[in-house]
């Protein structure tokens, strides 16, 4: 693991896509935002979520992490057309202003879902 005080030191390499470190501390906050305790395992670096199991095993949470992926894909697929991304096998996203709004009624029903599994 990199530090602060290496010159090396980055949570993403390229700029975009983070590292272990990076996806910890942003799997942190939104635990926090979650009010769910975690701890980093010190041993195989696994990290150890109170009541994960049964968040995740809840009915309705499937179907709120299936419409957040589809919200994330609808959105990822656009800006990466927008930019002329030219990843083989990209499939080619819908123009941003429409994608934005399919992602607008997407966030509408994932935040009702997720105020009835509170």
């Amino acid at each position: 693991m990199l530090f602060r005080s290496e010159p090396d030191y980055a949570l993403a390499k390229d700029g975009v896509h983070a590292n272990a470190t990076g996806h910890w501390l942003i799997a942190q906050e939104i635990l926090r935002r979650w009010k769910t305790p975690a701890e980093k395992d010190g041993g195989a670096g696994g990290v150890e979520i109170a009541g994960l199991s049964e968040l995740i095993n809840q009915p309705q949470n499937g179907e709120l992490l299936k419409l957040i992926r589809q919200r994330g894909r609808i959105l990822a697929d656009a800006w990466l057309t927008e930019c002329g991304h030219l990843r083989p096998g990209m499939k080619q996203g819908l123009p941003v202003s429409e994608a934005q709004k399919q992602a607008t009624d997407l966030t509408v029903k994932i935040r009702e879902l997720a105020s009835k599994s509170r």
